[in-house]
């Protein structure tokens, strides 16, 4: 038996589907919230279903022409489904976040070394520091896509894995640094290997859990990036009060962080499983229930297999395209007050121990922020809006900024920018995600948007200079105008999404004259997909 999902079908694409593919065709082929297959046990449980005609007030002799409103479990069943949640939020979710941290805490470790003495060690200029804070983001633009490919290929935690232990050497290989080119080889470096780590998480969620479920995660990965910020501040305090004939502070600041994520990456090895059904973590009863759940969406990521003409479409998809220059902004915003947060409360006059701790106070906020975003998206109804009002409010933060002199205004307005900017960095990736279909289109998807979106780091890298302290009106100038970049992508692209979706409700569009694959291959292009605003 074959069971349409609400939204996505019309009673001829049903049809169609039950007359012209098996159950089996469609699980394999990961077709993700269309069609799931029910075992006769499933459909002994009764089942809240309804025909798509009856749906429409239309009388239907068709019995294949049925839907589920969700995937049905019984008692039993969602007792096994909330521990599998448990189990896997304690393992793979904490364990990418926190790996999420680290990878994050490696990347701004250089502004640390800033704030104690690696300019004038190495005897830098001040644009040798912003090539240096630039040269990680071109490898990291380079290698998402690439990482996400040899992850697929290979073992995913072996090479997450390898990807943890990688950054933590490479960070540790920059306190040997001698000068600018031997500095800019280590940021090169730590780049690429860097770039698949975020892209290699997302995956990660959406082999473990259900699309409705993977928002939320998306939010507490990017969420632990504030939390880099606030134990790196602290931190960066720690270590400027070294002394020691051996290294210098800046030194300390590298091989600390950098050991972090090795330690971290062997951890991993233990800790966590490719996927559900290789778990040895989990019960049978709960293997079980999951692979029904993820077989229902066709969320089948455990399936080897690499569709070009699928990679093809996310390449020349509008909306995802949108969605990057909404996360290059945001991402380029939120950068801002990580990096050079301590470089702005230094200018203010308050010492190097001061201005790192003081730094910890907005990110605890901005933290927050990011964990409760999801939350906030759903009591809207809608991403874009949400994304709008936060980077409107974030521009009040950086007017502030610009505006006075006064300590406690500038303190204001940088609170006021980084918890404001903080969802921005989760929303973007977490609205392509739930707007895609098929099983390579979001695997590319997730890989480019967070290789165009780590790239805003490229702009925080030059608009901060030393000679516009203390009020650095250039950097604030350019914050308030990619705030506006983000409301303009953000509330254009729920407009153009809401628009297509109006379309389609009033569109009759016959696909019965496709064959199976290239059904599947329409991805989020199925005259039945409804796109999320």
């Amino acid at each position: 038996m074959l069971v349409v999902n609400k939204g996505f079908m019309n009673a001829e694409s049903a049809t169609y589907f039950s007359s012209h593919l098996s159950e089996n065709d469609i699980t394999e082929n990961g077709f993700r919230g269309t069609v799931m297959s029910l075992s006769n046990e499933s459909i002994n449980k009764q089942p809240v279903t309804m025909t798509l005609d009856q749906e429409k007030g239309v009388s239907s002799n068709s019995s294949t022409s049925s839907l589920v409103l969700d995937w049905e479990l019984d008692e039993e069943e969602k007792k096994h489904l909330k521990s599998y949640y448990r189990k896997s939020d304690l393992r793979i979710t904490l364990f990418f976040c926190i790996g999420y941290m680290l990878d994050f805490m490696t990347r701004i470790s250089i502004s640390g070394a800033k704030t104690v003495g690696i300019i004038e060690d190495l005897n830098l200029k001040e644009s040798d520091f912003n090539v240096a804070l630039s040269l990680f983001y071109i490898g990291h633009l380079l290698f998402h896509i690439p990482s996400n490919i040899i992850l697929k290929a290979t073992k995913p935690t072996l090479w997450m894995m390898f990807l943890l232990v990688g950054m933590g050497g490479v960070t540790m290989a920059t306190a040997a640094a001698t000068g600018k080119i031997s500095l800019y080889l280590c940021r090169i470096a730590i780049g690429i290997i860097e770039a698949g780590y975020p892209a290699g998480s997302l995956y990660f969620f959406y082999s473990w859990f259900p699309r409705s479920e993977v928002g939320k995660r998306i939010g507490y990965l990017y969420s632990f990036a504030a939390v880099s910020n606030v134990i790196e501040g602290p931190i960066n305090a720690g270590l400027s009060k070294i002394k020691s004939n051996a290294l210098q502070q800046w030194q300390w600041v590298f091989l600390i962080i950098g050991i972090l994520p090795c330690v971290w990456g062997i951890v991993g090895l233990f800790m966590v499983r490719d996927y559900p059904q290789t778990a040895s973590f989990l019960t049978d009863e709960e293997k079980s229930v999951i692979n029904k759940v993820l077989s229902s969406q066709g969320n089948k990521t455990d399936q080897k297999g690499f569709s070009w003409k699928q990679a093809k479409l996310a390449l020349s998809d509008w909306n995802i395209w949108v969605c990057c220059v909404m996360g290059f902004a945001a991402q380029a915003l939120f950068n801002a007050g990580a990096l050079f947060g301590p470089v702005l409360l230094k200018s203010m006059g308050f010492s190097t121990e001061m201005a790192n701790g003081l730094n910890a106070i907005p990110n605890i906020f901005g933290f927050l922020s990011l964990v409760f975003s999801g939350w906030i998206v759903n009591m809207v109804g809608s991403t874009g809006i949400t994304q709008a009002v936060c980077e409107a409010v974030a521009a009040i933060g950086f007017i502030l900024c610009v505006a006075t002199t006064q300590k406690a205004a500038l303190i204001a307005g940088l609170c006021i920018f980084v918890i404001a900017t903080a969802p921005g960095m989760a929303l973007a990736p977490a609205w392509v995600s739930s707007n895609q279909a098929g099983t390579t289109k979001p695997v590319i998807a997730s890989a480019l948007i967070s290789a165009v979106a780590s790239f805003g780091g490229f702009t925080t890298s030059y608009i901060y200079r030393d000679q516009d302290a203390p009020r650095y009106i250039l950097g604030h100038a350019v914050g308030i105008a990619l705030c506006g970049v983000v409301v303009v992508t953000s509330l254009l692209l729920a407009w153009l999404l809401h628009r297509e979706n109006h379309k389609r409700e009033n569109s009759n569009t016959d696909i019965s004259h496709l064959n199976k694959q290239e059904i599947i291959d329409l991805c989020d292009r199925h005259p039945e997909f409804r796109y999320r605003i």
